[in-house]
């Protein structure tokens, strides 16, 4: 009975082995349908955005950076006119996806003009910022990528690995890179991705991964960067929250720096 358990277990172990590599990177394996875009009051809207904005200063403040609330506020975020407007309009289609990278299951979204059939839309792959679950994609952020979509643009993103459910662990520029160099066979499968039009966008760590996608020969026709991270190290001292655990303390990690020596960086 002992040895049909082991054979059993070794069976399971030999199955899942074989499927992941049998399944080809890009492949998508769980697909569904984005909840839907909940959008209140214009005031509501003002107040939350108001509310972010506050939260952030805090945040910042915890690493010295000093950010000031604007005296008009209104200025940073959509009118009453642009909002009703993207409110109303209901011709995005987003989908939150699990995708095949090296073996594991990654998390990602999609955002596309909801009539695509026998269409081709330009692509734009879009890289996240911050790190783990901090500044994760979320299904309805920038509207949905409504100024993309309702332009006739298909967004995809990945969450990268270890990320909302997703199988593996994020290492911040590391291995995670091949979850972005995946999204163009998971793109080419879609059939409504026109693969001759692609392009890609990063802001802040997203920066950083549209770097590195590039530097892996991501074939792309055009990139944008927006405050990309280009000083690990750097990044490293002046937002020290973004690492649990950076062998020695503020201090020290900010003289190496200035000596041009690299510390050792653990995520854990």
């Amino acid at each position: 009975m002992k040895r049909l358990f082991l054979v059993l277990i070794a069976l399971i172990i030999f199955g899942n082995a074989a499927y992941s590599q049998a399944t080809p990177n890009g492949a998508i394996v769980e697909q569904t349908s984005c909840p839907p875009k909940t959008v209140g009051t214009y005031e509501q809207y003002f107040e939350t955005a108001k509310n972010v904005y506050a939260k952030q200063i805090e945040d910042a403040k915890k690493d010295n950076i000093k950010l000031e609330m604007p005296t008009d506020f209104s200025k940073r975020i959509l009118n009453r006119e642009e909002f009703e407007r993207r409110k109303a309009y209901t011709g995005i289609d987003c989908q939150r996806i699990k995708y095949w990278s090296d073996g594991l299951k990654v998390v990602g979204y999609i955002w596309k003009p909801k009539n695509s059939t026998g269409k081709k839309f330009p692509l734009i792959i879009f890289n996240r910022g911050g790190n783990r679950e901090r500044s994760k994609l979320e299904p309805w952020m920038a509207g949905g990528f409504y100024d993309f979509v309702s332009n006739g643009f298909v967004v995809i993103a990945s969450q990268y690995r270890g990320v909302d459910g997703g199988e593996g662990k994020e290492e911040y520029g590391g291995a995670d890179v091949r979850d972005v160099l995946n999204l163009i066979p998971l793109a080419k499968s879609l059939g409504y991705a026109d693969m001759n039009n692609v392009f890609m966008f990063g802001n802040s760590r997203g920066g950083m991964m549209t770097y590195l996608a590039l530097k892996n020969n991501i074939p792309v026709n055009a990139a944008a960067v927006m405050s990309g991270v280009t000083d690990l190290f750097g990044n490293a001292e002046s937002n020290f929250s973004i690492c649990p655990k950076i062998t020695g303390t503020r201090q020290n990690l900010r003289a190496n720096h200035l000596r041009g020596r690299r510390p050792r960086v653990v995520v854990k």
